[in-house]
């Protein structure tokens, strides 16, 4: 599939201007250059068009923005190229910033990745560093070299300040990405992964293929991809098919995943309007978990998680995670009833967490009627913040209960997170 990228070509209008003698006497005299005056040879460039030009690192290494930004675009998620492209940010011929977006999503999936790139004395980008809304958890940096034509021949990683991992990449003479090997830098350097693709005429990826080997241990993973007017139709693997649906404005609406196992079938369905992105997830025909998505496909407003008993015939309870400041959750609601009528039991507000964790440090438990019921605060151990070492309890007018004397079912159900 072709991917798309940002390159605004509004071309300027060159001007020319007559040079302006004034005489004096019998001789000519030239005023000083006027710097806002064009020479009718001189091109004018727009800033925002790629600059096309070669720089030469080595011998068999050079640098050129058009070719930086083709294979850069091929370079990631291998296996559903599919579902993103690129908007990039060009600054006087330079390419400063890239964003990645799930397009399948539309607006919904927009600025889900962005990478800042870094630039040497000679105008070579030589590396980029990652930001994610999905996960900031870690700082990653990619480095890069590049190959005789200027495309990125090898991309290392660096994750919070560590070498990780390398890939190296091989294209074809349409500059198809067709190979890239995989090479582990920490702890692992016999282990390697090497990923083949095939494409049809429209550019598109039809077969994946990949073979690792890890201690002597191969293993091989082929997915063959169908589409529909360039745009992904199935995705075919030895044991699964991924059956995708759209709606007119070429929008995901539905994933189905075929294990081939009536026991682990599962459907992904996505509706929208002009500010909501709602998700739900399916499990044998049971609805598990539904996501809201506001703006951007990363920026979660609210989720509910269905909880069934052990057969699957019933809804046990649900959870209602709403966000706050910072993407954190703010309220949790527990529903009873049954998937397509909730009843609302309570809720807990979180008051606090522990800086710079997402461990709820103070919560407070209201009824459904909105009447403070409990405030619970937790301690955790200083070296490891998953493990609890105290809970104190207390009711509505400050004094202390033990956890014991909780007797609502539902609310213990909603201090267990």
């Amino acid at each position: 599939m072709k991917h798309l990228s940002y390159l605004a070509s509004k071309l300027l209008i060159i001007t020319f201007l007559a040079s302006v003698f004034y005489s004096c006497g019998s001789e000519s005299e030239i005023l000083p250059d006027d710097p806002n005056i064009k020479d009718d040879n001189e091109e004018v460039v727009d800033p925002n068009e790629l600059n096309d030009e070669d720089i030469v690192i080595s011998e068999n290494e050079i640098f050129n923005q058009v070719q930086f930004q083709k294979s850069f675009e091929q370079s990631f998620e291998l296996r559903e190229q599919f579902a993103f492209n690129y908007k990039h940010t060009v600054k006087d011929g330079k390419i400063t910033n890239s964003a990645q977006n799930k397009k399948l999503h539309g607006k919904f999936g927009e600025n889900l990745v962005n990478y800042n790139h870094s630039y040497d004395e000679n105008g070579v980008i030589i590396s980029s560093e990652k930001s994610d809304v999905e996960n900031e958890d870690f700082l990653l940096t990619l480095y890069y070299t590049y190959d005789e034509v200027g495309y990125i021949k090898s991309i290392t990683r660096k994750i919070d300040g560590v070498f990780r991992d390398r890939h190296v990449h091989e294209y074809n003479e349409k500059g198809q990405l067709v190979s890239v090997k995989f090479h582990h830098t920490e702890g692992l350097e016999d282990a390697a992964e090497v990923y083949n693709l095939k494409y049809d005429d429209q550019n598109n990826i039809i077969e994946y293929k990949m073979v690792s080997n890890f201690n002597g241990n191969e293993r091989t993973e082929i997915i063959t991809y169908e589409y529909i007017n360039n745009l992904i139709y199935k995705q075919n693997k030895e044991d699964q098919t991924t059956t995708y649906n759209f709606d007119n404005e070429n929008r995901l609406t539905s994933v189905i995943i075929d294990n081939h196992d009536s026991e682990s079938d599962y459907e992904y369905r996505y509706s929208y309007d002009n500010t909501v992105m709602l998700y739900s997830s399916y499990f044998k025909g049971q609805i598990s978990l539904t996501e809201e998505y506001h703006n951007v496909f990363a920026n979660e407003v609210a989720r509910i998680l269905f909880t069934y008993n052990d057969d699957k015939t019933a809804l046990e309870y649900a959870k209602k995670f709403i966000h706050g400041e910072n993407n954190k959750t703010k309220y949790i609601e527990l529903y009873g009833g049954d998937p397509e009528n909730l009843v609302l039991e309570g809720k807990t507000e979180i008051i606090s967490y522990v800086v710079g964790t997402s461990a709820v440090e103070e919560e407070k438990i209201y009824s459904k009627e909105d009447t403070l019921l409990y405030i619970i605060n937790y301690e955790y151990d200083k070296d490891n913040i998953n493990k609890k070492i105290s809970t104190e309890v207390t009711n509505a007018e400050g004094n202390p209960l033990e956890l014991s004397d909780i007797t609502e079912e539902w609310v213990l159900l909603l201090i267990k997170y």
